[in-house]
């Protein structure tokens, strides 16, 4: 066993609270003063009063009213705001990258798991592109299969 060892196996039973001593000891007031102070003067030089600027200015895509400004570049079935989406816009059932094994399934149940996780793949689309009308096409397409 190393001379550094330690897995904390023997200072347990020698804690202040195990062997009844609740009051700290003299020197561990003497030295938490030496590290509070030390932590003072180290913050002090670290923390700011104001936060540091900004490096690069604000880019506006929208006016007052919420409309995209015509120097902003758009494509049809892209949402301007972001793809970001949330647990209430997702299937109830995600299925995940196992329907792609076919290891112990017969054809009709693969056929059947990569039908599901094709229309969970477009409702994750749809809720992404803010129900555009492409991904409506695709969503549609891929419900009559």
């Amino acid at each position: 066993m190393s001379k550094n060892y330690s897995a904390n196996q023997y200072e347990e039973p020698f804690w202040p609270d195990r062997m009844q001593l609740y009051g700290p000891a003299k020197k561990t007031n003497e030295i938490n003063s030496v590290i509070m102070r030390w932590m003072d003067d180290f913050l002090c030089e670290r923390i700011r009063q104001h936060p540091k600027t900004r490096a690069r200015t604000t880019h506006i895509i929208a006016d007052d009213q919420g409309h995209l400004l015509p120097n902003q570049k758009t494509a049809p079935g892209d949402c301007p705001w972001g793809n970001y989406v949330g647990t209430w816009d997702l299937p109830c059932h995600l299925y995940g990258y196992k329907v792609y094994n076919p290891c112990a399934r017969s054809k009709e149940g693969m056929e059947y798991l990569q039908h599901k996780k094709e229309l969970v793949d477009a409702a994750i689309d749809l809720a992404k592109a803010n129900k555009s009308e492409s991904v409506k096409k695709r969503f549609d397409e891929a419900m009559k299969n």
